[in-house]
């Protein structure tokens, strides 16, 4: 409301946007996209980490480090 009351009484001060650039038009045009591709396998990571608190807490102290964070396994 505020924006819209400032353009009808000083529309004069303020210039008109340019307009988008075709890399800037491409890249609105592949950001759904991969925001499509990351939500997925985001919610999946938090899934399988969320699996074993939930349903086996001994087993997830046993890779737990000393900051509460999964350790990783390397095989030797």
């Amino acid at each position: 409301m505020v924006l819209a009351n400032i353009l009808r009484t000083a529309a004069h001060a303020h210039r008109p946007l340019s307009h988008d650039s075709e890399l800037v038009q491409a890249i609105a045009l592949l950001a759904p996209d991969h925001q499509d591709a990351t939500w997925p396998r985001t919610r999946a990571w938090n899934e399988a980490r969320s699996l074993p608190r939930e349903y086996s807490p001994t087993f997830l102290a046993a890779f737990t480090g000393r900051k509460g964070k999964i350790r990783s396994y390397r095989c030797p």
